[in-house]
């Protein structure tokens, strides 16, 4: 099938005056909760990057930004997303559901507009949204953003690749919703008291190839300005190695063993590469707190500060090198804990959250809820998520709930597997030798034991179990299905797979469209 873009956005509109229509005579004509709502998810971002999350490790200086909206916030410790690729991943933030019901396997995928999207719900709550969508295969265009009117969608994506690496100026400024747009949207708040609005911020700036977002240039500025992460090698042998990572990017990624080996690199080597390419999004890290700090400046210079509900999240995280992963510099294959254990801050006076830490369990598909549940919103009747509202417990009000964070691998098309053989990516192969969904890895999350079946090795998928607070590079198998408690989580592992791989075949995938959008983005069927 083709994505009809247009149908789309028609769909999405009945379906929102459908559920106006049926809401009662006592729906809101404003807003009963924070007036400005900010659901900000930026691509590829794992929280071990950001000084919020770095207690009892290294210091993380360069995200002041963050550090200030976290100490004003509450912080989820153990927040986990749904997919390590960002097609999925958005669906389930922006929906609530996970692939069973979203349908997104692998991007780009079409949202289904019968879903009820987060922007759909704060309208019938009272609020206006606007979109940001600067992450292309999560974009409006793909029913990311349903019920925001198309004056109101600012795409900011801009397809760069390595052979022009300049960009165009401004295109941080706008991707980051730092720009004249945001600025008419608190102004009509600061002049109409009645009005409120949702925004839906989204784009890529810390993304690989990590230095197309900070170049040199900003690299070396970046070690001059936090000495303790510079390295000391010179900027050419920072050049140097980025340009060797350009020339083997997917055969590093990808088949990693063999390729060291074929390229004579040594063990230095590897932690040289894994140093600068670390180094590199460092800067882009750093470069995105500038933005959202900016972004943050410019509500709080509006006087919306304690009229407002921000969270902070991210899609996935990336995996840089570490022994115990198949993959590295990437995320999509695998399910690493430097992938899928993402942030989620929120900052919200108005809405009665208080400063401190969430330490249980949370998962991308309670976002939404908990937004609208802070905002004292409400979902039209006969509609439900599958995430779960967490003001209650932020609030005070009940106990925090003790949830299973439930992911999964990306599924990859005809195209795709069709590509690992003809460039040899054996390790790829390995773990997805054909597109059907049987071999997705599969993980479950409770506190910090993970169940997960996956495929490091010929053969069916294996299960194994991890205690991520004694052995968080995941090293030692401690699976034990003679332990009842053990075996009922592998059981309800076992039940999730089940109902991913019995949804899949009514998903909505359009393998032509994605290899194109992919090509056109630069990337090799992981995102």
């Amino acid at each position: 099938m083709s994505f009809d873009r247009k149908k789309i956005r028609a769909r999405a509109g009945v379906l929102g005056a459908l559920l106006l229509a049926s809401a009662s005579c006592s729906e809101p004509a404003m807003p009963t909760g924070p007036r400005l709502v900010v659901l900000y998810s930026t691509c590829t971002l794992g929280k071990d990057f950001l000084s919020p999350y770095s207690e009892g490790r290294e210091g993380i200086e360069f995200t002041p930004n963050l550090q200030r909206f976290a100490d004003e916030g509450l912080v989820f410790e153990r927040h986990n997303t749904e997919a390590a690729q960002s097609g999925v991943a958005f669906a389930s933030i922006y929906t609530g559901v996970q692939a069973d019901r979203h349908g997104v396997y692998y991007h780009p995928g079409e949202v289904p507009a019968e879903l009820l999207d987060v922007s759909e719900a704060f309208r019938v709550n009272g609020y206006r949204p606007h979109s940001w969508s600067g992450q292309s295969l999560a974009s409006a265009r793909y029913g990311y953003a349903q019920a925001v009117p198309e004056d109101e969608v600012h795409y900011t994506h801009i397809e760069f690749t390595k052979r022009a690496k300049k960009i165009p100026e401004g295109f941080f400024a706008e991707t980051t919703a730092n720009s004249p747009a945001f600025d008419a949207i608190l102004e009509t708040l600061v002049r109409d008291p009645e009005a409120g609005a949702f925004v839906q911020v989204n784009f890529t700036i810390t993304h690989e190839l990590y230095h197309e977002y900070a170049n040199l240039a900003k690299i070396d500025a970046f070690r001059r300005a936090f000495p303790a992460h510079a390295t000391d090698l010179s900027t050419e042998e920072i050049a140097g190695t980025l340009a060797l990572f350009e020339e083997n990017r997917h055969r590093l990624q990808l088949n990693h063993d063999e390729t060291v080996r074929e390229l004579g690199l040594t063990r230095a080597d590897v932690a040289r590469l894994d140093a600068v390419l670390q180094l590199a999004h460092k800067a882009c890290v750093h470069q995105l707190d500038r933005y959202f700090g900016q972004f943050i400046d410019r509500i709080d210079a509006a006087g919306l500060k304690d009229d407002s509900l921000i969270a902070f999240t991210s899609d996935h995280g990336e995996t840089f090198f570490h022994e115990s992963e198949l993959f590295h510099w990437m995320h999509g294959l695998q399910l690493a804990p430097s992938e899928i254990e993402v942030p989620l801050i929120l900052r919200g006076s108005a809405a009665g959250i208080a400063p401190g830490r969430y330490a249980e369990v949370t998962r991308s598909i309670d976002v939404y809820p908990t937004m609208l549940g802070l905002c004292s919103g409400r979902l039209p009747a006969g509609y439900a998520v599958d995430g779960v509202d967490l003001s209650p417990g932020i609030l005070g009000q009940r106990a925090r709930p003790e949830l299973l964070a439930f992911s999964h691998t990306s599924t990859l098309g005809e195209d795709r597997i069709a590509r690992y053989r003809r460039e040899g990516h054996t390790t790829a192969l390995m773990v997805m030798p054909a597109p059907d969904p049987e071999n997705m890895w599969v993980r479950v999350r409770q506190r910090d034991r993970i169940w997960e079946m996956r495929r490091t090795e010929p053969g069916p998928l294996r299960t194994v179990a991890y205690d991520l607070a004694a052995d968080p590079t995941r090293t030692r198998d401690v699976l034990d299905l003679d332990d009842p408690r053990q075996a009922e989580m592998v059981g309800r592992l076992e039940q999730y797979r089940g109902r991913l791989i019995q949804a899949y075949g009514k998903s909505a995938l359009n393998q032509a469209e994605a290899l194109k959008a992919l090509e056109g983005l630069g990337y090799l069927g992981v995102e």
